[in-house]
C-alpha cells in the first residue's frame, strides 16, 4: 500500500480525478460508495475534488471498493513525461508516422499507466493522437474527463476541449466544434493556441464564415512560420484554397494550390499533394470538366483522405457515369470506411434523388434526418442540399404549400458570411 509520505506529495487533484472517474465508470454514486466503505460521502467528495488528503486507511478502503490498484512509482511519471512530450511534438510537426510508433509503444504499457496517477495524461495524449489523425472515435474515452475538467490542470483542460472540438469536426458538428475550440482558446496556452486556431478555421469554413476563416488562417500561418512549422502553415494555405473553391474564385484557389504543390514536391510530401489534387478535382467538377476531375482524383495516393470518396461519388452521379452503381455499393457497404454515418446518409439520399429506382419508403425520412443533422451542426452546404431536396420532393408530389413552408424555413438557416476582397 502507499506510504503516507507519498500521499502528501501526490497531486491531490489528480488522485481525486482518478477516484472520481473510476467511481463514475462503475456507476456508483457518492452515497453508495460511502455506504460500501463506511466513509462519509462528504469526505469522499472532498477527496475527489482534491480538497482533502486521505489517510492511508481511507484510501485503501476506497481503492478496494472500486477494485483499484494505484502505482506511484516515479519511473511511471518519468516514462509518461517522455511519451507525452514526444507524441505531442510530433503531432504538432505533422509527423504522424512517428507519433503512431510512440502511441503503439505507449499502449503496450497500458496496464502500468492505467493503474497510476498518470492515467489522465495517458488517456489525453492517446485521444489527441486519434482525434488529430481521425483514425478512431475517442468521444467515450474523453467525455468523462470533461465532467471533471475543473479539477485538472489548465493544459489538461485545454486539451480536453480541443479534442472534443476536433471530434465534433469529424462528425460535421461545426457549431459545436466552434464552441469547444473557443472554450479551449479561452483557457490560454500560447503553445497550443495556434493548433486550436487551425481547427477553428475549419469550423468557420464549413459554417460559411468565410471572412473569419481567412483572417484567422492568415494569422495562424504567420504564427506557424514564426515558429518555423512550415508543414502546418502549408496545411492552413490549403484551407484558404478551400474557401476560394467554395465561393468559386478558382484562379485564387489555383494560385495557392500551385504554391503548396511546389513545396510538397520539393520535400516529397504526398499528403499535401493529395490535398491539392482534391481541390483541383473540385474546380474541374464545378466547371463541368468531369474527366479532368476524375483524372485529378486518380492521382490521390491515400484514398481515405477527407473528401475523396464523396467527391468521386458526386462526379459519377452528376455525370451519369457507368461506374456509379458499383462505386456506390462499394462505399455504402464498406464497414471500415472513414466515411461518417452522416456522409453515408448524404450519399444514399443523393443516389435516390438521381435514381428513382433506388427510392423506397425511407427516402423522405432520410432527407428529414439529413436536414436535422445539417441544422444541428450548422453545416451550411448540407443545409442547402437537404432543404432543396426536400422542396423538390414536395413539388414532385404536388404539395406546393409544403414546399413553400420548407423554402421559408430554409431562409432562416441558410447564411453566407462573405465580405472577401
Amino acid at each position: 500500500m502507499i506510504e503516507k509520505t507519498k500521499i502528501v506529495k501526490m497531486n491531490l487533484s489528480v488522485l481525486g480525478v482518478y477516484i472520481r472517474i473510476a467511481r463514475m465508470e462503475a456507476g456508483i454514486s457518492l452515497r453508495k460508495l460511502a455506504s460500501l466503505t463506511n466513509i462519509s460521502h462528504t469526505l469522499i467528495s472532498n477527496i475527489e475534488k482534491g480538497k482533502q488528503t486521505p489517510s492511508e486507511e481511507t484510501l485503501k478502503d476506497i481503492m478496494n471498493a472500486l477494485n483499484l490498484e494505484l502505482n506511484t512509482s516515479e519511473d511511471i511519471s518519468t516514462s509518461m513525461e517522455y511519451y507525452y512530450k514526444n507524441i505531442f511534438l510530433n503531432l504538432l510537426s505533422y509527423k504522424y508516422d512517428i507519433a503512431k510508433e510512440l502511441i503503439e509503444k505507449l499502449e503496450s504499457k497500458s496496464e502500468l499507466f492505467l493503474s497510476s496517477l498518470e492515467v489522465v495524461n495517458y488517456n489525453i495524449i492517446r485521444s489527441l493522437y486519434y482525434a488529430l489523425t481521425n483514425t478512431k472515435s475517442v468521444h467515450d474515452e474523453i467525455m468523462g474527463y470533461e465532467q471533471v475538467a475543473q479539477y485538472l490542470t489548465l493544459e489538461q483542460q485545454q486539451l480536453i476541449y480541443f479534442i472534443n472540438g476536433v471530434e465534433c469536426l469529424s462528425n460535421y458538428m461545426y457549431s459545436a466544434s466552434e464552441k469547444q475550440l473557443k472554450h479551449a482558446i479561452s483557457i490560454g496556452n500560447d503553445k497550443l493556441d495556434v493548433l486550436i486556431n487551425e481547427y477553428l478555421v475549419k469550423a468557420y469554413l464549413n459554417q460559411y464564415k468565410f471572412t473569419d476563416s481567412v483572417s484567422l488562417c492568415i494569422k495562424t500561418i504567420e504564427e506557424y512560420e514564426r515558429r518555423t512549422n512550415y508543414l502546418r502553415a502549408m496545411s492552413c494555405r490549403l484551407l484558404i484554397a478551400k474557401v476560394y473553391l467554395t465561393i468559386m474564385r478558382f484562379d485564387q484557389a489555383i494560385s495557392i494550390v500551385e504554391h503548396v504543390e511546389e513545396f510538397a514536391e520539393q520535400f516529397s510530401l504526398q499528403y499535401y499533394l493529395d490535398g491539392c489534387y482534391i481541390i483541383r478535382s473540385g474546380i474541374s467538377f464545378y466547371n463541368a470538366n468531369y474527366d479532368d476531375a476524375i483524372a485529378e482524383l486518380d492521382k490521390v495516393v491515400d484514398k481515405k483522405i477527407t473528401g475523396y470518396s464523396y467527391n468521386r461519388f458526386r462526379i459519377y452521379l452528376v455525370n451519369k457515369d457507368d461506374r456509379l452503381y458499383d462505386y456506390y455499393e462499394g462505399i455504402i457497404n464498406e464497414n471500415d470506411s472513414l466515411l461518417s454515418n452522416s456522409r453515408k446518409l448524404l450519399i444514399k439520399v443523393l443516389m435516390k434523388w438521381q435514381n428513382k429506382e433506388y427510392r423506397d419508403d425511407s427516402y423522405l425520412l432520410e432527407i428529414d434526418e439529413l436536414k436535422v443533422l445539417a441544422v444541428e451542426g450548422n453545416d451550411q452546404e448540407l443545409i442547402g442540399l437537404s432543404y432543396n431536396l426536400l422542396i423538390e420532393y414536395h413539388k414532385e408530389n404536388r404539395k406546393y404549400k409544403k414546399a413553400l413552408e420548407v423554402s421559408e424555413e430554409l431562409l432562416k438557416y441558410k447564411k453566407i458570411f462573405l465580405s472577401l476582397h
